[in-house]
């Protein structure tokens, strides 16, 4: 049976996720978020003796050990046969034999991604769900660049696989958000076509209501623009601005602004 572990927040947790998703996407943020993911099952994997501690907790041991857990990593490997996708590159069979700061950033993170499937969660789902959203946009804007920049290709490679399992795995429920997350894996790979498609997608699939659907749009059109299409991304902001609920129409009204100014 299963190890199972309850999430547990209280206001000051929720306050803190406020202030983690109105930051920038750098070290503090990716590191606050781990923190915060720790903090909010840390009582439950003590008490429950949980064998993946030594890789959630958070901030790291000083003595972690240089090897990995191979055995996580399997399973991201397991999925990720069966989940394919083609832009995505298959997890090489070696990686860095001595761990780094990054490295131990990048097995806390695809660890946390991953920990639906290796355990049963209870209590605050949901706001673990959003949480994880936080570190996989992290991921993207800076612990994905850092892996390139140093050259660990498996420790980045598998990290990749980590995260396309985790759409599937997480918000096969929630296609919206399921194909907005990876239009951001999407983008991070320079597959700037694919990315368009799945933010239409998710724009396609989000009711106007929602309070992310801004959010979404504000992407299409800078994808558009990134594209070198500033008519498609006019023509998209007018029929936008057409349809939008008062609430938006400042914001769009800058879009068009700075789209004409091009």
């Amino acid at each position: 049976m299963s190890t199972t572990i309850e999430v547990r927040a209280s206001d000051r947790e929720f306050a803190l996720y406020k202030t983690l998703a109105d930051s920038d996407w750098n070290k503090t943020t990716l590191e606050g978020v781990l923190a915060l993911l720790w903090k909010v099952i840390a009582e439950s994997v003590n008490s429950s003796k949980c064998e993946l501690a030594s890789v959630l907790r958070s901030p790291a041991e000083k003595e972690t050990g240089d090897e990995l857990n191979h055995e996580i990593i399997e399973k991201i490997r397991r999925l990720a046969e069966v989940f394919t996708e083609p832009c995505i590159p298959t997890i090489p069979a070696k990686f860095s034999p001595k761990k780094t700061k990054a490295i131990i950033l990048a097995e806390k993170t695809w660890t946390y991604l991953m920990l639906s499937s290796m355990v049963r969660l209870k209590g605050e789902t949901g706001f673990f769900l959003d949480l994880q959203s936080l570190l996989y946009l992290a991921a993207i804007h800076y612990l994905l660049p850092l892996l390139e920049k140093q050259a660990l290709r498996a420790e980045h490679d598998c990290l990749l696989n980590a995260m396309y399992v985790h759409t599937i795995l997480a918000w096969r429920g929630q296609p919206p958000h399921l194909f907005y997350l990876q239009s951001a894996l999407m983008g991070h790979l320079g597959k700037d076509r694919r990315r368009l498609e799945l933010l239409d997608q998710a724009l396609a699939l989000t009711p106007l209501s929602d309070h992310s659907y801004l959010t979404k749009a504000n992407a299409y059109w800078i994808e558009l623009l990134e594209l070198g299409d500033r008519e498609a991304a006019m023509v998209f902001l007018l029929n936008l601005n057409r349809i939008a609920p008062i609430s938006y129409q400042d914001e769009i009204r800058e879009m068009i602004e700075e789209t004409a100014a091009l």
